[in-house]
């Protein structure tokens, strides 16, 4: 797994619940973000590439211009192949956001600046960089520091609970530096691998909107449906109020369609979040197996169409959330009274078009308008001239058929132990008969535990689950569940669609029992690979359906992928 992707495990002081208590800023009216590349021709100047890109329409990207190969023997000149790239760029018409992170042999031994003269050598390198590059319109201060990769000496060995005081440190000064030569050049700070919710408030305790434009994250891990609920949860943080956001890195590991499709579903959560630019990375290959826009000798791949697709006919688009119900996302772009496109995805079920209406997948190859349906893919509406891609009018769904989804409707409760709004699962943990409440959590918290928010037990670090995972424990001879519970607002039949699938480091599996209360159990049997129920059940107004999950003889190894759906027959 790429390093970009890994959950790593790092301690950091939690953030108190009740400091989440306020509703999230939504801001101003939201426009689709720009999109740019993550590009690293500061580590390798391929021309051909960017000529590629180019003329392709592509003309912003996310790069570095490395401090060790500007100066040298405290004589800074800009004179090589990847020094003076952004020149190359610039003839045609191409801009950057320059990342600055990294240390130079001649200050503070080569590692991540951390004295007073090293920090004020860094910032003196980023502002005669952007001094001489006027196509730089942002600067990026750091680059994940809330990980292990791209920090050293000093500023590693401190530890976590102090990187975001030297990443202020770093911010101030450079931001104050680089302002002072190009007065009005946006800055940029935080850049977090992820979304961790303690790391970004303590550099907003101290201070750090004073020295930025906006904040940065990498949501790597942040599964696209959740991207909403994450932000929103992002911007209840105490200071983070009306924040601009920008997503300096997201990107995909997978075939180059599911890249592609992902890509515009991401762009369409970011653009419903008030995300304003969102950097796709990588340009090209980087050997990590993140699908990349084009090949190394400039040849664009169906992610690059996808790209070029929403930068010529979606961003800067005004944005609605179109979503007729939990089970469907939405964008529609345009004029909320006649919007020109719909990006749609969601539960299975028929779409109908109006004449003169087009569907599209993410790359913008046509589909056949007879016999659409909704899928976990993103479908892309089109209204040529006049027209309108107006849901519910000129594009028609079927029935839904889905009643509850424990991953299309997760989120996080408001106060402690309580069930989230718009829950249909009561969602907690059980040791013998006790109840044990599994609580918003803001992430890269403690060892052993996501970076970003999800849901765990106070008193044991290692109970906790997210909208698709399960991480079960024991405490001592006690198994703890982790249930599921769907109390029935009306009597119902439906089928319950259950998928669990402990890893295959799983000891010795996992138990599984779902049950009604005052009626059958349905299951309980121990699990040991992926297995997909579905199970008939009727229930009475007030009747409970309970899924709960536990760890088998041991506890090791116990991590589960779950869903489970209620869907009518």
């Amino acid at each position: 797994m790429s390093m970009r992707l890994r959950l790593a495990l790092l301690p950091l002081v939690a953030l108190p619940l009740a400091a989440l208590a306020q509703e999230a800023d939504p801001g101003p009216e939201r426009v689709g973000p720009r999109l740019a590349a993550a590009s690293n021709f500061g580590q390798g100047w391929l021309p051909g590439l960017a000529e590629a890109a180019l003329a392709d329409g592509l003309t912003d990207f996310r790069d570095a211009v490395y401090w060790r190969n500007v100066e040298r023997g405290g004589h800074v000149a800009f004179d090589s192949a990847v020094t003076a790239w952004p020149d190359a760029v610039a003839a045609d018409g191409g801009t950057l956001s320059l990342t600055v992170n990294n240390g130079h042999p001649e200050h503070d031994g080569g590692h991540t600046p951390h004295t007073d003269a090293g920090i004020a050598a860094f910032a003196a390198n980023a502002a005669a960089t952007v001094a001489r590059f006027p196509n730089i319109h942002t600067v990026e201060v750091g680059n994940e520091w809330n990980a292990a990769n791209f920090v050293s000496g000093p500023v590693l060995e401190d530890g976590l609970d102090r990187r975001a005081w030297h990443h202020m440190r770093l911010l101030a000064e450079t931001s104050a530096r680089v302002r002072a030569v190009r007065p009005g050049l946006r800055v940029l700070g935080g850049a977090t691998h992820s979304i961790p919710g303690p790391y970004i408030a303590e550099l907003l305790a101290l201070g750090a909107r004073r020295h930025m434009d906006a904040l940065a994250i990498h949501p790597y891990t942040t599964p696209v449906e959740q991207l909403g609920p994450h932000i929103d949860f992002l911007r209840r943080l105490p200071g983070a109020e009306g924040i601009d956001l920008e997503v300096t890195e997201f990107g995909h590991a997978g075939s180059d369609a599911d890249a592609a499709d992902h890509l515009l579903r991401s762009w369409c959560q970011f653009a419903l979040a008030g995300v304003s630019r969102a950097v796709w990375y990588p340009l090209h290959p980087r050997g990590d197996g993140l699908a990349a826009l084009y090949t190394r000798e400039g040849v664009r791949t169906v992610v690059g169409d996808a790209h070029a697709l929403i930068r010529a006919e979606l961003a800067g688009e005004t944005v609605t959330d179109a979503a007729p119900d939990p089970f469907t996302h939405a964008c529609a772009l345009g004029p909320a009274e006649a919007p020109r496109h719909l990006v749609i995805w969601g539960a299975p079920r028929d779409v109908w078009l109006a004449p003169g209406l087009m569907a599209r997948d993410a790359t913008g190859a046509a589909l056949p308008a007879e016999g659409l349906t909704l899928s976990d893919r993103a479908l892309l509406i089109s209204a040529p001239g006049d027209g309108a891609a107006r849901l519910g009018d000129t594009v028609r769904l079927g029935s839904q058929r889905v009643l509850a989804d424990s991953y299309e409707q997760y989120d996080f409760p408001r106060e402690a132990g309580a069930q989230a709004p718009g829950d249909p699962f009561e969602r907690y943990a059980r040791a013998g008969a006790r109840r044990i409440a599994l609580d918003t959590r803001p992430g890269q918290d403690r060892n052993g535990v996501p970076w970003f928010p999800h849901r765990g037990a106070a008193e044991d670090a290692g109970l906790w689950m997210t909208s698709d995972t399960l991480v079960l424990a024991r405490w001592g001879d006690t198994p703890l569940e982790i249930v599921h519970r769907h109390v029935a607002p009306a009597p119902v039949e439906a089928v319950l669609e259950a998928r669990l699938a402990p890893v295959a480091r799983s000891e010795d599996g996992v138990t599984v029992r779902i049950a009604v209360d005052g009626g059958p159990v349905l299951v309980d049997e121990t699990l040991r690979e992926e297995r997909v129920y579905a199970l008939p059940v009727r229930l009475a107004e007030g009747a409970a359906l309970e899924i709960a999950v536990g760890p088998g003889g041991t506890a090791r190894g116990d991590v589960v992928g779950y869903r489970f759906t209620l869907r009518r027959p």
